[in-house]
């Protein structure tokens, strides 16, 4: 009888395979941020986001770069982006961070890649106040972030 792979398993050399895969395809991404008014769904478009984008003074996205892929002790590949810092310059338009999306630069439009929602929103209202944020991405479809503020 010829061995087969059980269904819905993925090799490990597949996993990190496949996430490199997209690394390349993420290449030049944006880590944008959105405010805490705005609660995403997968049904959310690009148009949502942008609408929900933060605009206190002295915010503008990032270009994320990545990590080598990975793989973690749970046999799941990941990648890490690069540490995105935003910080205000001044209070004159305040806003709170509910969120951030890592935004391809595939189109026009853009491409939502990934989301995530912040367990505890973040003001920035005040001049020098800052959030930082640092994205990881599985292949199992996950994204989170450690972040400062």
């Amino acid at each position: 009888m010829a061995e087969q792979e059980a269904a819905g398993v993925q090799p490990v050399t597949g996993k990190v395979d496949q996430l490199g895969a997209i690394k390349t395809l993420v290449t030049g991404a944006k880590l944008h941020l959105f405010k805490s008014s705005f609660t995403p769904t997968p049904d959310s478009t690009e148009a949502d986001f942008v609408a929900a984008e933060c605009a206190f003074t002295g915010y503008v996205a990032v270009v994320i770069t990545w990590s080598a892929v990975g793989l973690g002790v749970d046999d799941v590949a990941r990648m890490v982006g690069s540490r995105s810092f935003f910080q205000a310059t001044d209070a004159v338009s305040p806003d709170t961070v509910g969120g951030f999306w890592i935004e391809s630069s595939a189109g026009p439009p853009g491409i939502v890649e990934w989301y995530a929602i912040l367990a505890t929103p973040v003001p920035i209202d005040v001049a020098l106040r800052f959030i930082a944020v640092t994205p990881t991405v599985g292949s199992d479809g996950s994204v989170v972030a450690d972040v400062e503020s």
